[in-house]
């Protein structure tokens, strides 16, 4: 099973002190990120040292990807900013994520942030993963997420997640279609 953290989760792993490798079997489960979320982990700042550690340990531990979709530059920003990935770097937006993204791409905001990230584009990202991936966040405010989850995007809130009641494992396969 695929499955697709939200920036959300680093915070949410890191305050509750949760370590996926010891949550999840590797031979079951893949996680990624998308390269716009890669891009907002690199602003965190100084006084976040730890979690920013976390996240990266964490990244290598887990042998978390980057799950990027395959197109071609867009000369209006620089090769560090490209959100997707040329031949053998991307793969193939099926139909059905291509649906999504035009549907959430009314979300789309037009101020660029620190991460050098347009409002919204992060949210987006992944909402368009859900149809193929389970996307596990904590914004379950009104949005790309949300809209995603009423198109029947596997999107998942951790928000009522209490450590210790059940694996996140199991609290994540009740949401979902196997």
């Amino acid at each position: 099973m695929n499955i697709l953290l939200d920036s959300n989760i680093w915070n949410f792993l890191y305050e509750n002190k949760i370590w996926l490798p010891d949550h999840f079997s590797q031979q079951k489960y893949n996680f990624f990120i998308t390269k716009e979320l890669d891009f907002e982990i690199d602003p965190i700042p100084i006084s976040k040292s730890g979690l920013k550690e976390f996240i990266y340990k964490t990244i290598e531990a887990a042998n978390i990807r980057i799950d990027t979709i395959f197109g071609f530059n867009n000369n209006s920003l620089p090769d560090s900013e490209q959100r997707i990935g040329g031949f053998d770097q991307g793969r193939f937006m099926s139909d059905e994520e291509s649906k999504f993204s035009s549907l959430l791409r009314g979300y789309l905001g037009n101020k660029k942030k620190k991460s050098k990230l347009y409002n919204n584009e992060a949210d987006i990202s992944i909402a368009v993963r859900s149809c193929r991936a389970v996307v596990l966040t904590l914004d379950a405010k009104e949005g790309p997420l949300s809209e995603a989850k009423r198109q029947g995007g596997n999107v998942v809130y951790l928000n009522d997640f209490k450590k210790g009641n059940q694996t996140i494992e199991n609290f994540i396969l009740q949401y979902i279609d196997h």
